[in-house]
């Protein structure tokens, strides 16, 4: 019951090779700046958030094990927050990084496994995700929502969960690159009324279904492999889209299809069936 620990209006503090278990809250900051989390601290079995931030400004999340709770970092109205180097495993319960109307985050060098969802943005912009192994959740590797844009996904693993990469709702101006996206039941990227979104030098592989794009004008797919799936490429709805120098090779044709999508460049591209 209530919080393993709770800082509240304070700044300066660090949290640093705690056991925190069973409680609500394992960490709960409210209205604080510049307060570090780090250092192993082990927050496992807490009913509903791991660590939980709100309204909290320069919050750094480094080297800790978050395990079976609820939720593992949640954050809400907060930014500039850094997470890096922790294990998250949920157990598939909810949401292992969730940002909410939280700008300006760095999520870098996590583990990520057996969570319901792995990462899910909403309306938090110009975060940067990179160099994450996301594994094993149970729905989205990752989900990019509500107009989060100007952000950065870079050199991340996203492999075995329902679907990899889904981008929604007005998520434009955001860069993808060199992330690995396989073996998802559905969709390895899925991407719906969200424009002007840049994918370069992704491996897209082995996903049930490996790339939608619905209502996603202007944006650009750039020497990227997208192979052996039932479907390569499907475009429904998108103008002004640019595809160059991409590899793509299905099991069934078309690779690539293009529907209802005028004004479209397609550049030296290599589109195979069953290679």
């Amino acid at each position: 019951i209530g919080a393993g620990i709770t800082i509240d209006g304070k700044s300066n503090v660090i949290i640093k090779r705690c056991n925190i278990t069973n409680f609500y809250y394992g960490i709960k900051l409210l209205n604080t700046n510049n307060v570090d989390v780090i250092e192993n601290n082990d927050l496992r079995e807490n009913d509903f958030y791991g660590i939980y931030l709100y309204n909290a400004t320069s919050t750094t999340i480094s080297d800790n094990n978050i395990i079976n709770d609820n939720n593992g970092v949640y954050s809400i109205s907060s930014t500039g927050t850094v997470i890096n180097n922790n294990t998250i495993n949920l157990q598939k319960k909810f949401y292992g990084i969730y940002l909410f109307n939280s700008e300006s985050s760095t999520i870098e060098n996590n583990t990520l496994w057996d969570n319901y969802h792995g990462v899910y943005l909403v309306n938090s912009s110009s975060t940067n995700v990179s160099y994450n192994n996301f594994t094993l959740s149970d729905v989205y590797s990752l989900f990019v929502h509500k107009s989060t844009t100007n952000s950065n996904f870079n050199d991340n693993r996203f492999s075995l969960a329902e679907e990899g990469i889904h981008v929604k709702s007005g998520s434009n101006n955001n860069y993808f690159r060199n992330n690995s996206v396989s073996d998802h039941t559905s969709y390895g990227i899925y991407l719906i009324n969200s424009n002007n979104n840049q994918f370069v030098n992704n491996t897209v592989l082995n996903n049930s279904l490996n790339v939608f794009l619905n209502n996603a004008s202007t944006s650009t797919f750039n020497n990227n492999s997208v192979s052996n799936s039932t479907n390569g490429i499907n475009i429904i709805d998108s103008d002004s889209l640019t595809l160059y120098l991409n590899f793509v090779n299905s099991t069934n044709s078309p690779s690539l299809e293009i529907n209802g999508s005028d004004y479209c460049n397609l550049t030296n591209n290599t589109v195979a069936n069953n290679l």
